[in-house]
């Protein structure tokens, strides 16, 4: 193999076909389609959704996992090639139509499924919450949750934010202040324990009946915000409002109530809400702004920054065109937002959409890509909810008749389009101090049993052609160490053949305190792909940078 690589010049061909071979960004990146293993006709997998990393908890709230509509929820995990389902989780005493997963949330090995429908202490419909484990791959139900005052019909679970040690659940139809007036109860996970325990009940402090304070939850770290869709607002019915609570160490106190500065009846703000650190983004799906008529439910999402105690309305989030009921659903992580769109029309009646927004250098959200699934169909509800962790994004398709009539799917994105990359990698950063490694997926579909090689450089440009490929890469040190070095302790797996379907792990590891003067170099990484019997390259993948740090 050393032998084959003798070295040409770049030329002009070399340089168009490193434009046509290959792509550093892709709109639209779908990664995985997934469907429930056990799902059929009219169960909608996928109304709720929550991802963490490499985990991602997909509700079935109409499975028939214990009888009819009891209700079921689907773990997957990403391999480094797609998303594959793990488990099915369901409620060890469920019974039809608890609808356990009408709401979900993973943090970790943590995952949590509400069942607002369930029945106990002989109330009808007054919600459970189900906490599932994972112990070495394996998942169990550990802990049923019911509210030490519970009341029928108060649809405790019907949302639900898990992070860290606390988990947060809403119960909007709760009757404290009236009739569906909502409340949120907070739980707590001590510190070694397995048990969640009672921390405290949430109200509003000016709630009323309808309110639906509840409706959705999220958590972020000592701060935890709270929609009330219904709420009516300076004599305008459900013009909705949102409250952010936070905890001080010695329990938790209401800080703000927000509410849209040009709200309108029936706006419904507060439907869907996501907070991170100091921001915070509130949708009113039924708002009007980016309409063409009043009634047009096209929505809108408003957006909100806490300076010290107090908080401001900062902006509105709209889509570049028009959408309908834009802000049914909200994630929010990293630089990355995320708003579902079901009832979009793009790609036929209600075939639904999501759009993906970043912030800028100036700390405003900039759309970046409006996503639609592969296969889009009128009706198939793409976007009722959505979630956003790291480079993983997960979009409903709630009515997709694939396996049967509104079955439902989910849809994996990567919001960086790296993972569309032939070469890609998690990871951008490796410590010296500590050591570390950056895993690489090499995936080349159209070349499997093929032979692969990584290599490395200092640089991308002007890079090189070799044979039929053109390498984005530059002829120095650090490329010739990678080769003299393949399959080395510094490149794991860096040379070998690509699996059936044109597959490859490989890994660029660092040891443990390695020389401090290394800090701020940044090597980059591209795969060549070779004909096993003429060792002819046929293909480079994109390059893949880590930079070592402290």
């Amino acid at each position: 193999m050393h032998a084959s690589l003798s070295l040409r010049p770049l030329t002009t061909l070399g340089l168009w076909s490193s434009l046509s071979l290959f792509s550093s960004l892709h709109a639209d990146c779908e990664v995985s389609k997934v469907k429930g293993s056990m799902i059929g006709s009219k169960d909608e997998f996928s109304q709720a959704l929550d991802v963490d990393g490499d985990t991602a908890l997909v509700g079935c709230f109409k499975c028939d996992a214990m009888g009819g509509e009891s209700g079921a929820a689907y773990v997957y995990v990403f391999d480094g090639f797609g998303w594959e389902e793990q488990a099915l989780l369901a409620a060890p005493d469920g019974v039809a139509f608890d609808q356990m997963g009408s709401s979900v949330g993973v943090a970790g090995d943590w995952a949590v499924a509400g069942a607002s429908k369930a029945h106990h202490s002989g109330l009808a419909d007054a919600g459970a919450v189900y906490v599932f484990r994972r112990t070495a791959g394996t998942w169990s139900a550990v802990q049923k949750i019911t509210p030490g005052d519970p009341v029928a019909g108060q649809g405790f679970g019907n949302s639900v934010s898990i992070q860290g040690n606390r988990l947060a659940i809403g119960a909007h139809k709760d009757d404290d202040q009236g009739a569906s007036s909502g409340s949120v109860y907070v739980y707590r996970l001590p510190m070694g324990g397995s048990q969640w325990a009672f921390e405290q009940k949430l109200l509003a402090s000016d709630g009323l009946g309808g309110d639906r304070f509840g409706q959705d939850v999220d958590l972020d770290q000592d701060s935890l915000a709270i929609g009330a869709h219904f709420k009516d607002v300076m004599g305008d019915a459900d013009r909705g409002q949102a409250y952010v609570f936070v905890n001080d160490g010695s329990g938790w106190s209401e800080q703000a109530t927000l509410i849209a500065s040009d709200g309108q009846a029936g706006d419904e703000f507060g439907t869907s809400l996501a907070m991170q650190g100091e921001r915070l983004v509130v949708s009113a799906p039924r708002d009007d702004d980016g309409g063409f008529s009043v009634n047009s439910d096209t929505g809108v999402c408003f957006d909100f920054q806490r300076t010290g105690l107090s908080w401001a309305q900062l902006g509105k989030v709209l889509p570049l065109q028009t959408s309908v009921r834009f802000g049914i659903s909200v994630a929010f992580d990293g630089n990355w937002l995320l708003v579902g769109s079901f009832l979009d029309k793009d790609l036929g009646l209600d075939a639904g959409s999501a759009h993906l927004y970043r912030l800028n250098l100036a700390d405003n959200f900039v759309q970046t890509d409006e996503l639609h699934a592969s296969d889009a169909q009128a009706l198939d509800g793409f976007g009722q909810a959505v979630a956003i962790s790291g480079d993983a994004a997960v979009v409903s398709g709630q009515f997709d008749d694939d396996v049967a009539f509104n079955a439902g799917a989910a849809y994996f994105f990567s919001p960086s389009g790296n993972l569309c990359n032939p070469l890609y990698a998690l990871s951008s950063e490796i410590s010296l101090t500590i050591g570390g490694s950056q895993n690489q997926w090499l995936q080349v579909p159209a070349f499997p049993g093929r032979i692969y090689w990584i290599v490395a450089s200092l640089g991308t440009a002007p890079g090189f052609t070799y044979q039929n490929a053109f390498v984005p890469l530059n002829v120095d040190p650090v490329y010739l160490l990678s080769l003299k070095k393949a399959n080395s302790a510094i490149w794991t797996g860096s040379l070998g053949f690509l699996n059936g379907s044109g597959q490859a792990v490989a890994s660029f590891n660092v040891p443990a305190a390695t020389d401090p003067g290394l800090v701020g170099l940044q090597l980059f990484h591209a795969s060549l792909v070779f004909d096993a019997l003429t060792l002819f390259a046929e293909q480079a993948t994109n390059p893949v940078s880590v930079t070592l740090v402290p």
